[in-house]
C-alpha cells in the first residue's frame, strides 16, 4: 500500500513540475502598448509645473503615443511618468497628450473614453480599458534637481 502510494505522490509532483515549468519560464507581461525605448532626462527647475502635486508635463516625441510625467509630491520627490496611449484603444492617433485629455488627476481617453487616474499609478477608473496605464521608471538625481525618465 506504501509503494502505491509514493508511486501516486511522485506521478502527481512529476505531472506538477512538467506544467509549470513553461509556465515559469514566460517573459514578463508588458502589457498591450509596444516596447518603445525612453531615456528622457528633465532639469526640474525648468518645469515650473513639476512644483505642485496633481500637475503633469508633456513629452510627445517620446515612448509609444508621448510621456507624461506626472508631479505625485514634490516634497518627497515622488513622480510618475506614463505612456500617453490609452490600455484599450492604442493609437498614436488616439493619445491622453490631445487637449483637454487630462482634468485634475484623471485622464480620460479621447477616443474610447476610458478614465485613468494618474495619483494611484494609472489604474483604470472607468472601462472599456482593463489594464492601467503603461508606466516608466522615475529616478530622482541630484537631490531632486533632476529626473531621469526610462524604461
Amino acid at each position: 500500500m506504501a509503494d502505491i502510494f509514493k508511486s501516486y505522490f511522485r506521478l502527481i509532483v512529476l505531472v506538477a513540475f512538467v506544467f509549470l515549468l513553461p509556465v515559469s519560464c514566460e517573459k514578463e507581461y508588458e502589457g498591450r502598448i509596444p516596447y518603445v525605448p525612453v531615456n528622457i532626462n528633465v532639469v526640474v527647475s525648468s518645469y515650473i509645473d513639476l512644483n505642485v502635486p496633481g500637475n503633469y508635463i508633456y513629452f510627445p516625441n517620446y515612448g509609444f503615443a508621448g510621456v507624461i510625467l506626472f508631479c505625485v509630491d514634490n516634497i518627497n520627490r515622488t513622480y510618475y511618468a506614463f505612456d500617453a496611449a490609452c490600455t484599450h484603444d492604442i493609437s498614436s492617433d488616439c493619445s491622453l497628450l490631445e487637449e483637454g485629455a487630462i482634468e485634475g488627476v484623471v485622464a480620460t481617453c479621447p477616443c474610447c473614453g476610458s478614465k485613468f487616474i494618474l495619483f494611484s499609478g494609472g489604474s483604470v477608473f472607468n472601462g472599456p480599458a482593463i489594464e492601467p496605464l503603461k508606466q516608466y521608471r522615475v529616478q530622482v538625481l541630484d537631490n531632486g534637481a533632476r529626473l531621469r525618465i526610462y524604461n
